[in-house]
């Protein structure tokens, strides 16, 4: 294991952000995690925000000894998702990037906090791609990405001041 700076980077508070179009998803109360790709390795390593393992037997036994319960993050990675987004990644040239970070949240129906029941059925969500140039924007995260378990759009229009209030508000 390796200890990493914060994976996902911090957002900007919306006082900054251009009043403009924008597509806003819903926020998930799990555990983030992020899956590292590399055009010759393939999917090779994963984590929290903070730590990073091999995506090997060895990688995984370790991260379920570090965080016993996300012991099936891996598991569902690679039934539900390393294929379909492998295949998309391909398809769009790896958005003109040699190494992609995936960022999904691990949840459970009454996951919170980053605290999970152990019997719940658990999945992952997409809710982010980082490549060489920065984060996917999110009307080609939806565009390519809309057929894998992404994160549930809320919202698509223009940024106002109300909007968020609203958001804010709850």
């Amino acid at each position: 294991m390796a200890r990493t700076t914060l994976i996902y980077p911090k957002i900007p508070g919306s006082n900054a952000a251009p009043l403009a179009q924008c597509i806003a998803f819903e926020k998930y109360d799990g555990t983030n995690l992020h899956w590292a790709w590399d055009c010759e390795l393939g999917w090779h390593a994963f984590g929290t925000r903070r730590d990073r393992f091999d995506l090997d037997a060895y990688g995984i036994k370790e991260f379920a000894g570090a965080h016993p319960e996300l012991e099936s993050a891996a598991r569902l990675f690679r039934q539900s998702l390393e294929g379909p987004l492998t295949a998309v990644l391909r398809d769009q040239n790896c958005f003109n990037s040699s190494q992609i970070v995936a960022f999904t949240e691990f949840l459970g129906a009454s996951s919170f906090a980053g605290r999970h029941r152990e019997a719940e059925e658990k999945r992952l969500v997409l809710f982010d791609i980082q490549t060489e140039q920065g984060m996917l924007a999110p009307d080609l995260f939806v565009e390519h990405l809309d057929a894998l378990p992404i994160a549930r759009t809320v919202y698509r229009g223009r940024l106002t001041g109300k909007f968020a209030t609203d958001v804010r508000e709850g």
